[in-house]
């Protein structure tokens, strides 16, 4: 890390890496490979195991996605050696991450007594009055073992980001990591409609797991199964449009339609288009359909919202940036078939009732969000600077919800910027909305690139 444009994405984007001019690039070039490949390797093996182990909650899956991470990281080390690298890219988003990890840290060290004082708020208070003890070992964090998890999980997802970094940073590794991320989604999706359909009552490879009603494949909650599956929708979006970039005519609608009505315009780009389809276009666009029926298929109502708001940013962006042509004629076909493959698999209506019962106007229903909110926002002002500590909200909405019973304990906030407020603090929100800004930045250079 030499210069500072090496840790933006375009210099991730723009970075050559095994491409090099030089001699000694070119000597090693085959040498480089026989380890960048591996590495790769490693991490699509982590990406196409995770979401098949319950989304990787239990510690057992996450012990396995560990040893693939540590392999990816051995191979880069070598790639290293082997091209005498001076410089390594590192986003900006790394930098982020890791202050996430440094809060943890911080949150679980025993601090001195001095430091506790300025940077804690009730935790000596209560630290000692539920362990009993009069001087107890006093640590930011109310619970160190939802800590230490959310640890891993952090540094899990920087190792993939450095790893993301190096060995998919050049379009011909990006389309493949592409590929398998929708491969993926397209499994899932289908996978998780069929469960749904057959209403077995458990895990089709595990008896001993009763799905219920949250369920959607291997997932143990409906929203996590939609939150992965809009990320395979984002990647075979982004395959999608590089193939269909790959035109096998050239575009003379202008010198042939001239000033011909409207209709025929648009019929004849209709045509165009479908004398230009291939199977592997086609294989896309109906991956595109599947993936989002199964969105649909998790009943998820954010999940839902977020791909429809997303999916409307996304094309407002790269109508303004590429101003594409063929837009309406892909797009209204697709929600076509999405629409009536969803009445027909009956997972459309199932979804029209779950809108229909939000409910944020009873203010006696205790699993309404907005009163759950309200009653943990004081412990951002009492717990300190750095919040309670990362993974404990569960414990933190028990100290303060309005009522004695235990009816209505949320394990998490169901809002990352305010479980971000309370666990990690003020910085830790900070550092939460900068991510998000330097995400949506990535994406508009992207599209426009």
């Amino acid at each position: 890390m030499s210069m500072p444009d090496n840790m933006t994405l375009k210099a991730t984007v723009e970075n050559k890496g095994d491409s090099g001019t030089g001699k000694r690039e070119k000597k090693t070039a085959s040498l480089s490979d026989r380890f960048s490949w591996p590495g790769r390797i490693a991490i699509l093996m982590a990406l196409l195991y995770s979401p098949w182990v319950f989304a990787s909650v239990p510690f057992g899956p996450q012990r396995w996605i560990m040893v693939m991470l540590m392999l990816a990281l051995a191979f880069w080390w070598f790639e290293t050696a082997l091209n005498k690298r001076k410089s390594q890219v590192f986003p900006y988003m790394f930098y982020l991450v890791a202050l996430g990890v440094l809060i943890g840290i911080v949150q679980l060290t025993h601090l001195p007594d001095f430091l506790i004082q300025m940077l804690s708020g009730r935790q000596s208070e209560i630290y000692t009055k539920y362990s009993g003890i009069e001087d107890p070992t006093v640590t930011i964090s109310l619970d160190r073992e939802g800590t230490y998890h959310q640890l891993r999980l952090l540094t899990m997802a920087l190792a993939g980001l450095l790893l993301g970094c190096r060995f998919f940073r050049t379009k011909r590794d990006g389309i493949i990591l592409m590929s398998v991320v929708t491969i993926s989604g397209v499994v899932l999706s289908v996978y998780g409609i069929v469960q749904g359909l057959t209403k077995t009552g458990e895990e089709f490879w595990y008896s001993g797991v009763s799905i219920g009603l949250a369920w959607f494949g291997p997932f143990i909650n409906r929203n996590n199964g939609a939150g992965y599956l809009a990320m395979c929708l984002a990647c075979c979006i982004g395959l999608t449009v590089i193939v269909m970039q790959q035109k096998s005519s050239k575009d003379r609608s202008k010198s042939i339609l001239g000033d011909r009505p409207f209709f025929q315009k648009i019929y004849y780009q209709f045509m165009q288009f479908v004398s230009e389809l291939d199977a592997l276009k086609i294989a896309l666009l109906l991956a595109n359909v599947l993936i989002v029926i199964g969105i649909i298929g998790t009943k998820s109502r954010g999940g839902v919202v977020a791909m429809v708001g997303a999916g409307f940013g996304t094309l407002l962006m790269f109508g303004v940036a590429r101003k594409p042509k063929n837009t309406l004629i892909v797009l209204v076909p697709m929600i076509t078939l999405v629409v009536v493959v969803s009445l027909w698999l009956g997972i459309g209506e199932g979804l029209l009732k779950r809108f229909e019962r939000i409910d944020f106007v009873d203010s006696t229903n205790s699993e309404v969000r907005l009163i759950h909110w309200a009653d943990t926002y004081p412990a951002v002002s009492e717990m300190g600077i750095f919040g309670s500590g990362l993974g404990s909200y569960a414990g933190v909405h028990r100290l303060y919800r309005a009522s004695d019973h235990e009816k209505g304990i949320f394990e998490y906030a169901e809002n990352q910027f305010f479980q971000a407020l309370v666990e990690a603090g003020w910085p830790g929100l900070f550092i939460f909305l900068i991510a998000w800004v330097l995400a949506i930045q990535y994406a508009y250079l992207l599209l426009f690139r």
